[in-house]
């Protein structure tokens, strides 16, 4: 429990508790029916090491080794460091998709869709951009995650929906000030790809 709350409170971050935690029981069970415990242990102890290596491997070869980031990851000391040992991408958790980077208020004012990205996004780039590693961006157009203001007159859910021009447009508009704030706040040396589209097709 302590485990649980000092290093994971994200949902991914649960996900990846329980499956270690799954891993390791069967690995312990099988460990004990062995006949060369010892020899096992060895090779499970070479596998860690090598582990550690997992991010200069795939580096050397120009490949990202990724995973989900949040500011309380990289506010903890444990969870930071294996980051940094681990990987060389980050993905932002919740932070960059349309809910996080949207502003209702400089919508409104504007006239037209605004993207400001929030601190926590902020810090999650600043961190990536001190510490050398790629960010990947997620995402731009979702149909979760997404405020339903968007799709209506006057950036208002009250009000009638847009037709589909309009929304074209503001697509167009979100799109394009996304990149225009990454480039602002000097972190396009930062992204090196951008999920435009998220789960496009349906389940059925």
């Amino acid at each position: 429990a302590l485990f649980l709350v000092l290093l994971y409170t994200s949902p991914a971050g649960l996900v990846l508790y329980w499956t270690m935690n799954n891993l390791l029981s069967l690995v312990k069970n099988v460990f004990y029916k062995l006949r060369r415990p010892l020899f096992v242990l060895y090779v499970l102890a070479a596998a860690v090491s090598l582990a550690g290596i997992a991010a200069t491997l795939f580096a050397a070869h120009g490949m990202k080794v990724g995973t989900c980031l949040t500011t309380n990851m990289i506010s903890r000391s444990l969870t930071n460091q294996l980051i940094l040992d681990q990987f060389n991408s980050v993905t932002m958790e919740n932070s960059m998709k349309p809910d996080a980077t949207l502003s209702q208020k400089k919508s409104k004012a504007n006239g037209s869709l605004t993207v400001e990205f929030n601190r926590d996004a902020k810090k999650m780039l600043d961190w990536a951009k001190e510490n050398g590693i790629a960010m990947r961006g997620h995402t731009l157009v979702w149909y979760s995650q997404t405020p339903e203001w968007i799709f209506h007159e006057d950036f208002d859910s009250k009000n009638a929906f847009v037709d589909r021009e309009e929304m074209l447009s503001r697509m167009e508009s979100m799109i394009r000030g996304t990149f225009e704030q990454i480039e602002e706040l000097g972190y396009g040396d930062v992204i090196y790809a951008y999920d435009v589209v998220n789960e496009a097709w349906m389940e059925n």
